[in-house]
């Protein structure tokens, strides 16, 4: 009877320790879900919301190296550009870019013009008129109907202009112009000069009453400046006798 108790007693300590044993396992077994904290990650690595997927276990507050924080900002605008009339002038540059991304603010420089349009008579002279020119331009009309009319229908073939030197009635020259041309420049001297048009055939006889006018050149004021020539421009009408 005492034998059997013994083993009574050794078959219950056996029984309570393998029962312990298997509780044990069903415990470990039974752990965090697969997507919970500190469990294992969905099978496409990833949890439950607020949670990271670290070395195939959920955690919270835990980052990989991914794309994160505030994007960086621009480091400056650019510089502005500056314009001139007659070279380049001083540039703003462009603000500063924020700090946490924001855009910059390109500056805008405008330059001042430097240096101004040459003026005549530069400092080597070459635009110092020395000399005179006359621009001379007709049309030409009828002494008695006053209509307009061309050189063929005048019969006019040349047209002359007579240039004579104030006090000097010595110094006379002539040039002689087609009439069609309607215009033509004559060369002077500086000097005030009296001058005399007329109208003449191919037989170079007038063809109507001169018309006379006086110009002095000097060095201003000039229609332009050519070849150091001061130009000044004078317009006639030409009388046609017998039109």
């Amino acid at each position: 009877m005492r034998m059997l108790s013994r083993a009574s007693v050794a078959l219950a300590l056996a029984f309570a320790f393998a029962v312990g044993a298997g509780c044990g396992d069903d415990e470990e077994a039974s752990g965090p879900a697969a997507g919970a904290e500190r469990g294992p990650c969905y099978g496409n690595k990833t949890c439950d919301a607020g949670l990271t997927c670290l070395s195939d276990l959920c955690v919270v507050g835990a980052s990989d190296g991914g794309d994160g924080g505030a994007p960086a900002g621009n480091t400056g605008g650019s510089s502005g550009s500056g314009n001139s009339a007659a070279g380049k002038g001083p540039t703003d540059q462009g603000g500063s870019g924020d700090a946490l991304g924001g855009a910059a603010t390109a500056g805008a420089g405008n330059g001042s013009a430097e240096g101004g349009d040459a003026g005549a008579g530069g400092a080597d002279g070459s635009l110092t008129p020395t000399a005179g020119a006359l621009r001379v331009t007709w049309s030409l009309k009828g002494a008695s109907s006053s209509t307009t009319l061309s050189c063929a229908a005048a019969g006019g073939t040349t047209v002359s202009v007579i240039g004579t030197r104030a006090g000097d009635v010595g110094a006379l020259t002539e040039d002689l112009f087609d009439c069609a041309d309607e215009g033509g420049d004559a060369l002077y001297d500086f000097g005030s000069y009296d001058f005399s048009v007329q109208l003449l055939n191919a037989q170079s006889q007038a063809l109507g009453d001169v018309v006379k006018f006086a110009i002095t050149f000097d060095d201003a004021p000039c229609v332009e400046v050519t070849d150091r020539r001061c130009v000044k421009a004078k317009t006639v009408v030409l009388p046609v006798d017998g039109k």
